[in-house]
């Protein structure tokens, strides 16, 4: 008998003990509504992004509550401001990518839950710059200046007779050149006209 009631006390005391392990759980939010309600970071997208360029990111955040968010990296971004989540919620952010490559990014979400964060890598583009023709053509009356000494023809003066629409109307004509160096996959030429204008090809 004595034994028994030593085995009913303890399975008592066993229940007691898990019932106040289970209320501590719940009141301090390790289980139940309050983890559910935790914003997290579930995924993220982008617009195409190009060094020096605005786009835009897409952060899809899953929680309850207010939640603001920062950026940490090698971008310029616009604060989206404090906003109201429920379930998954998109945040756009504008961002500039100061790099090329794959970019590193932390993507830090404060709310009163604490914060979360999560490094993610941005593709970021190179774009190719290309010159035309109307943006060169206003170079071609600045004067040459401070020519390294001894920057000459290396060739007898030979004349050309430069035609549309290989060249400008404006150069049409014929030109006094001659050779200055070459290097690489080209030569440049040095060509003077009549009327004292000058022309490198």
């Amino acid at each position: 008998m004595a034994s028994d009631y030593a085995l009913i006390i303890y399975i008592v005391s066993g229940i007691v003990s898990s019932a106040i392990i289970l209320r501590f759980v719940l009141s301090s939010g390790r289980f139940g509504k309050g983890d559910l309600n935790k914003p997290q970071l579930l995924t993220l997208t982008s617009t195409k992004l190009f060094v020096n360029e605005w786009g835009k990111i897409f952060v899809i955040v899953k929680g309850k509550g207010k939640v603001s968010i920062n950026l940490e990296g090698d971008v310029e971004w616009k604060d989206p401001g404090i906003n109201e989540i429920s379930g998954e919620t998109t945040i756009e952010i504008p961002v500039k990518p100061k790099v090329g490559g794959d970019v590193p990014v932390k993507v830090i979400i404060d709310s009163p839950y604490g914060k979360e964060f999560s490094t993610i890598s941005l593709k970021v583009e190179k774009k190719e710059v290309i010159v035309g023709l109307d943006e060169i053509i206003p170079l071609r009356n600045i004067p040459l200046k401070n020519l390294v000494s001894g920057y000459g023809c290396s060739s007898k003066p030979f004349k050309v007779n430069f035609l549309s629409p290989t060249v400008p109307k404006e150069f049409e004509g014929v030109w006094d050149c001659c050779l200055l160096g070459c290097g690489g996959w080209g030569c440049a030429y040095l060509c003077v006209r009549g009327d004292g204008s000058t022309n490198q090809s």
